[in-house]
């Protein structure tokens, strides 16, 4: 079996690409308002892993794990990916499937257009 956090840490090799985007993304709202941005990107975060979680009690990976354990795996892992900034923030939501469109639409909402 393999561990929920190696699932959770997929695509490893991918995470330079992700976190140059991630600051290009970031580059593309110089005057932004950090704690809206924190806001949304925290809620985006959140979102993403509940997702993830739901995804994963549904079988998408094969674990040892209860639903209660996963959920607090997942939501922990948001947690601490919040704590360490919009870039962090930005990467996540990037390796987890949203586009870089969905998360400059999510802060135009917080900022105003670039």
């Amino acid at each position: 079996m393999t561990a929920l956090k190696d699932l959770l840490n997929k695509d490893k090799d991918k995470s330079a690409a992700r976190e140059e985007m991630a600051e290009q993304i970031m580059d593309g709202f110089p005057t932004y308002d950090e704690t809206d941005f924190t806001e949304v990107l925290d809620e985006l975060v959140h979102e993403t892993a509940d997702t993830e979680a739901a995804d994963i009690n549904n079988g998408a990976y094969e674990h040892e794990l209860s639903p209660p354990e996963v959920e607090a795996t997942c939501s922990k892992m948001a947690s601490d990916i919040n704590n360490q900034g919009p870039q962090a923030q930005i990467a996540f939501l990037l390796k987890y499937g949203l586009s870089e469109d969905q998360i400059r639409s999510a802060l135009r909402g917080s900022s105003p257009a670039p």
